[in-house]
């Protein structure tokens, strides 16, 4: 046999600057190796006759120990397993007998054979086991083993009942569940493989037929999958390819918890318009780690079967059919799978791939039982600014060892810094969950983090599965939000307790620049600002030390401005200033004296919502005071009277719609027994 050419490419990753190895596998034709195949891709007539009686026919078991999970094709796996006579390359065989443990089905009659076969290809027998079961196709992805965890950490093997009428395939899970010593549980419904993709986490995807071929008892379908799989959210959409087989595989891939990829096609493609709505239906969903998924399209003009490809731990194996569209199919899945190698597998067999049967049918991952599992939620893409972010994690080695503390580390990067690694801290409330909290963080930094474990077995995994060349990417924002100031506003001020303290609490989530009293009085209109001190975490505090003699009424507000690029401020009160009444004590018979005092309002005046001036004024006996409004020429445009009781609050209407008023600055004086008072006041049409 010719010796197999391996071609090595290395493509740049635009983002992170990463390089992925991308390698492609190309088969001859081994006729010699290749069994006449008991069923083709489609079904047959007879088939076609048995069909409506594919029952449940396998009855359902009770449901593993709860809380269930399922374990999704990105998971750490121990093999992969395949059917001999084969539909894949021997050379495929090779490559992944290299680092997996690679389990074929057969029978007596075929194992020499199959023996013989994979020497001469070179394949790595060390890591090549052979299970002998009756079987009536190579798609072990249909018919083969789905996995969940149970509540205690045992791997299950979950069983369906096949959606063909072919009895050794519908069989087979009852031959492999005792050879890897796992508990079979029965769902009780019909279902096939390569219809089926999880998150790993609570979500799984299905096309119609998960529904049309249970009679459309979508509770009894959704109860099991929950049940048995623990997928709280269960995607079914109409299959957009409109083929006979409408499995998920041949159009859309989970490759992370939040990255779906889906096929595209040009616009004159028959299932352009179906695509693109399942597309944007998935863009539009919340993916297992609480954000939208993050969609990568794949261009199949076609119909080349790029979606159906087999994640077996690090390396992807992608089918290509050596067509110049492969080269961007490898690039897509670099792009969405940095860190990652690509591998490219032609199939030049008597069974190449097709748009409906490609590498994920016919090969089937198997969950490692034993996994250290990291289950995290990550921070979103981008986070407002907080003094500290919270880091949790569930961390558990499944294999039963332990788990040194010293192991479990959290690995953060800053902008461009480099990776520092820190070892997280156990709960103390819940069993298996460590927490490290990040401070270091300010508006605008860039995190990146990743989080890792090692059991004493020497088992170790990551988060994300990839690590460090896939690291969670986190964008802090500009600090938006302005600092929070609560104060108890102070309404009176006795001339014998000055100078009076104010006191005001402010906090801000990223820093303090400068906390301000500012203040005028009804005879001073000109601000003073002055800074506040602080005498305590997040206390601030101004001694007011000014002559009230001559003052009735005085106007303050606090003023607090954060240190972020934005300098964002606040004030409290938010829109207008705290009125303090000023009050006088006459020391010849010690009584108090309501101080004369007028407010104006709404300032700036907007006269086409209203034509009135609002006027609150307050005097220590009756009087009759004449009010009149000046331009900034001096000229008198409007004026009235109006009576004053002592001792009370006087609120006054003026109506102003007669004075023509234009857009400006206008003077109002209230001319009073006592004194005069000028109010600026701003009218706005």
């Amino acid at each position: 046999m010719k010796k197999i050419t391996l071609i090595f490419f290395l493509i740049l990753i635009s983002i992170l600057n990463l390089f992925a190895e991308i390698k492609i596998i190309e088969s001859k034709n081994q006729t010699e190796h290749d069994a006449i195949l008991d069923f083709p891709y489609h079904l047959t007539q007879e088939e076609i006759n048995n069909s409506p009686a594919i029952t449940k026919d396998i009855p359902a078991f009770t449901p593993p120990l709860p809380s269930v999970r399922p374990v999704a094709e990105f998971e750490p796996m121990n093999g992969v397993i395949v059917r001999y006579p084969l539909g894949i390359p021997l050379e495929l065989i090779r490559e992944l007998s290299l680092e997996s443990r690679v389990v074929t089905v057969t029978t007596n009659s075929y194992q020499n054979q199959a023996i013989s076969a994979y020497t001469n290809a070179n394949v790595n027998l060390d890591n090549c086991e052979f299970l002998i079961a009756p079987t009536d196709s190579y798609w072990t992805r249909d018919y083969g083993p789905w996995f969940s965890f149970n509540g205690e950490g045992n791997l299950n093997v979950i069983n369906f009942t096949y959606n063909r009428p072919r009895p050794n395939d519908n069989n087979f899970m009852t031959y492999y569940a005792p050879y890897d010593t796992l508990e079979i549980f029965n769902m009780g419904i019909v279902q096939t493989g390569g219809n089926y993709m999880t998150d790993g986490i609570s979500i799984a995807a299905s096309s119609h037929i998960a529904y049309t071929e249970n009679s459309n008892n979508q509770d009894l379908v959704n109860q099991a999958m929950l049940d048995y799989l623990g997928i709280e959210t269960y995607h079914v959409v109409q299959d957009p390819n409109g083929t006979y087989i409408d499995h998920i595989d041949c159009w859309g891939k989970f490759l992370g918890p939040d990255k779906i990829l889906i096929r595209s096609v040009p616009q004159s493609h028959s299932s352009y318009d179906e695509l693109e709505e399942v597309a944007e239906y998935f863009a539009n969903q919340t993916s297992g780690w609480n954000r939208p998924y993050r969609v990568y399209r794949v261009y199949t003009p076609n119909d080349q079967p790029y979606t159906n490809s087999l994640i077996l731990n690090n390396r992807v194996f992608v089918p290509i059919i050596g067509s110049t569209y492969d080269e961007a199919a490898l690039q897509t899945y670099q792009e969405a799978m940095p860190g990652y190698e690509i591998i490219g597998v032609l199939n030049n067999t008597s069974n190449p791939w097709m748009g409906t049967d490609a590498l994920h049918c016919r090969t089937h991952e198997l969950a490692d039982p034993r996994m250290v599992f990291i289950g995290h939620t990550p921070l979103a893409f981008e986070v407002n600014y907080r003094n500290s972010y919270n880091i949790q994690a569930t961390i558990k080695a499944l294999s039963g060892f332990d788990l040194p503390l010293d192991s479990i580390k959290i690995h953060t990067k800053i902008n461009s810094q480099d990776f520092q690694s820190s070892v997280m801290t156990i709960s103390p409330t819940y069993d298996d969950e460590y927490i490290y909290s990040i401070n270091e963080l300010t508006p605008g930094d860039t995190l990146y983090y990743y989080i890792s474990a090692t059991d004493v077995s020497g088992k170790t995994a990551s988060h994300p599965y990839i690590g460090q060349a896939d690291a969670h990417k986190v964008i802090v924002a500009s600090d938006l939000t302005p600092p929070v100031i609560n104060h108890e506003p102070v309404t009176e001020l006795n001339d014998e307790n000055t100078p009076f303290l104010f006191t005001a609490t402010v906090v801000d989530d990223y820093l303090l620049d400068n906390v301000y009293f500012e203040y005028y009085t009804d005879n001073d209109a000109n601000v003073i600002s002055e800074i506040m001190t602080e005498t305590d975490n997040n206390i601030y505090t101004y001694n007011l030390d000014i002559e009230i003699a001559e003052i009735t009424r005085l106007y303050y507000r606090i003023k607090a401005i954060d240190a972020s690029y934005e300098h964002n401020e606040s004030f409290m009160p938010e829109s207008d200033w705290y009125a303090i009444n000023i009050i006088t004590t006459n020391s010849d018979n010690n009584e108090i004296l309501t101080p004369f005092y007028v407010s104006v309002y709404p300032n700036p005046i907007i006269l086409n919502e209203t034509s009135n001036i609002n006027l609150d004024i307050n005097s220590h006996k009756n009087s009759s005071v004449k009010i009149n409004l000046y331009n900034v020429k001096g000229q008198k445009v409007s004026e009235t009277m109006a009576n004053l009781q002592k001792n009370t609050l006087n609120q006054l209407k003026w109506d102003i719609s007669q004075a023509k008023l234009s857009n400006g600055i206008y003077f109002m004086k209230i001319e009073n027994a006592d004194k005069p008072v000028i109010k600026k006041v701003l009218i706005i049409k």
